[in-house]
């Protein structure tokens, strides 16, 4: 299935187990990119440059849901990943391809002192 390149920034992306490689990426479940992962079983995450903040900031705040087309709004090509089945960006200096392996529903109604 040809699902649209969405790209949300997820924050925060950790490291969770070394061997295998594996990483932690929180993306709220109202995202289109929620979807996309879930139905690709796969995504990539790419790590911008610094002169990309401004794309990234626009990139976290317009969901796809009001704007689909915003990667072209700002000029950001993709080109599908080597491995998995989801788009990287052309303009970010390193992206990782990652497979799908666990989904873990977080809360919304954490107390603050959580968040911290």
């Amino acid at each position: 299935m040809k699902l649209p390149a969405m790209v949300t920034p997820p924050a925060p992306a950790i490291a969770v187990r070394l061997a295998p490689p594996c990483v932690g990426v929180a993306v709220r479940d109202s995202r289109k990119t929620f979807a996309n992962i879930r139905a690709r079983r796969a995504f990539t995450v790419n790590i911008a440059s610094a002169d990309m903040a401004v794309d990234v900031d626009y990139l976290g705040i317009v969901s796809g849901h009001q704007a689909p087309d915003k990667l072209a709004r700002l000029g950001l090509a993709t080109e599908r990943a080597a491995i998995v089945d989801a788009p990287i960006i052309d303009r970010c200096p390193i992206s990782v391809e990652c497979r799908l392996v666990h989904a873990l529903p977080l809360q919304d109604d954490l107390p603050l002192e959580h968040a911290r």
